[in-house]
């Protein structure tokens, strides 16, 4: 017997090194270049083959990581991240409408998760188009139409036919501006915040300059005072989505959606 015969590798049994590419390629891969029986050729196209699959999949995970492929899990994480950082809510009242509120949410969890604490730079890039865009989608899934809203006065101002304000508290025979807070969300950074305010438009455009005494709801304005809780329906003339601007980095560090309306009826909530 000849002592001096070599046993066969493991790695030359071929159809283990096939077996190892598929379902361990690490090793397989080891294998494939030790194989004595594998020409040059496959080898070298079995290489690079993974080769361009392991460059594909760490292009996948950077695009992934700068651009999300699926918008509305990323919205939904960023929005499940921005109620975990919402430390106070200041709504108008306790009775806010589902409707009120499901707005004032969306928008502040966008404003969270793409300016606040942004899960990439492309979505703070493009914050100010896709806030407005969901105002205006809100606007026409509502038909301009706030109805049963809330929220405390601001203030009631007064002015003449051309929008000069009146002084002091005399409000006598003018054209009122009312002004409300419709909520506010505070962010854990104890500076940022989204708020949503109300004003009576004013302007010839819009075909209104106020509250004039011959509305049904002039009285009541009338007699409203700063830190009122109201429950209020309104058209909504104009919108604006805006933001104060300042900090490295950030085009906003507190936005607002302002709504320009016709107040159509309110009355003092307790």
């Amino acid at each position: 017997m000849d002592n001096n015969t070599t046993q066969p590798q493991w790695y030359d049994k071929t159809w283990l090194v096939i077996v190892l590419c598929i379902f361990f390629f690490p090793v397989g891969l080891y294998a494939l270049w030790k194989n004595s029986s594998i020409a040059k050729g496959w080898k070298i196209g079995v290489t690079a083959f993974f080769a361009l699959v392991i460059i594909s999949q760490i292009g996948k995970e950077k695009t992934e990581t700068k651009t999300p492929n699926n918008p509305s899990t990323s919205d939904s994480v960023a929005q499940q991240q921005a109620t975990e950082k919402v430390v106070e809510q200041a709504p108008p009242t306790a009775v806010a409408s589902s409707v009120q509120q499901d707005f004032i949410k969306k928008k502040s969890d966008f404003f969270y998760s793409s300016v606040i604490h942004p899960a990439n730079s492309a979505i703070t890039t493009m914050f100010k188009g896709k806030t407005e865009q969901l105002t205006k989608d809100f606007l026409k899934e509502n038909n301009n139409i706030l109805t049963d809203w809330t929220g405390t006065v601001v203030s009631v101002m007064a002015c003449d036919e051309n929008g000069v304000i009146s002084g002091g508290d005399d409000k006598t025979k003018k054209i009122l501006i009312l002004i409300v807070d419709g909520g506010t969300i505070k962010f854990d950074d104890g500076k940022d915040n989204y708020s949503l305010t109300l004003a009576q438009a004013q302007s010839n455009k819009q075909k209104t300059k106020g509250i004039y005494p011959d509305n049904s709801i002039y009285d009541k304005v009338i007699a409203l005072k700063e830190g009122e809780k109201i429950k209020f329906s309104a058209k909504v003339l104009r919108a604006d989505d805006h933001g104060i601007y300042g900090l490295a980095g950030r085009d906003f560090d507190n936005q607002e959606t302002a709504f320009d309306v016709e107040f159509t009826s309110l009355e003092v909530t307790p």
